[in-house]
């Protein structure tokens, strides 16, 4: 196993650290006793960020869908995160593709975030994206306040140097029967923290958090 505990956050929870391809990550984390699902929430990042716990790029278990002429819609957790998706993800990246859904798991993640409109944005399980194209984001945009949560002003102030993060968006596929399905990577401070919702390199090593109950 390549799992290290990085330390303790505020509320007592342990967070570790597993660097692997994505099927890797969940099995050990699944191991030490880290609950679904699995991979931590870019919040969770954050919070280890503001500790000085650590500051690595990591994956998230926050997942953007997107589908032919829309705009993403960032959820968490995300449907990648048990082994067998995970598997799945692994081979698309691989094969330099991504997950491929039915367009109904996009329609459904709409209805979601449409329903949360009205919840404070830190608070939801699902957003649409304001813009289809890449684009930056400051503290005061709901995005932030969705990845990084209530801490999203001290989080620009101490780790976005330039002010603005930048969201880089999930390619749309190109048939309107289908959605493409990812995670978000949670850059590195000297990045300006940005997110990045169109990588693809769950096929190889690369680190991500794990958070104890």
């Amino acid at each position: 196993m390549t799992v290290e505990s990085i330390g303790k956050l505020s509320d007592g929870r342990e967070i570790y650290l597993s660097v692997g391809n994505l099927v890797t990550n969940i099995r050990e984390f699944k191991e030490m006793g880290v609950p679904y699902p699995y991979l931590a929430d870019t919040q969770d990042v954050v919070q280890a960020r503001l500790q000085g716990l650590d500051l690595r790029g990591t994956r998230t278990s926050v997942a953007p869908i997107s589908a032919k002429g829309e705009r993403n819609i960032l959820v968490r957790p995300s449907p990648l995160m048990n082994e067998l998706m995970a598997s799945q993800a692994v081979f698309s990246h691989r094969n330099n593709t991504y997950p491929v859904m039915t367009r109904d798991v996009y329609d459904v993640a709409r209805e979601m975030a449409k329903a949360q409109e009205g919840i404070e944005p830190e608070d939801r399980t699902a957003i649409m994206l304001s813009s289809a194209k890449d684009f930056n984001i400051t503290s005061s945009h709901d995005e932030a306040r969705f990845l990084d949560g209530k801490n999203a002003e001290e989080c620009f102030r101490r780790f976005v140097p330039s002010g603005q993060s930048r969201i880089y968006v999930l390619p749309n596929p190109n048939s309107k029967k289908d959605s493409f399905v990812n995670y978000v990577w949670f850059g590195y401070p000297r990045s300006d923290s940005d997110f990045n919702c169109g990588s693809r390199i769950l096929d190889i090593d690369g680190n991500a958090f794990g958070v104890s109950k």
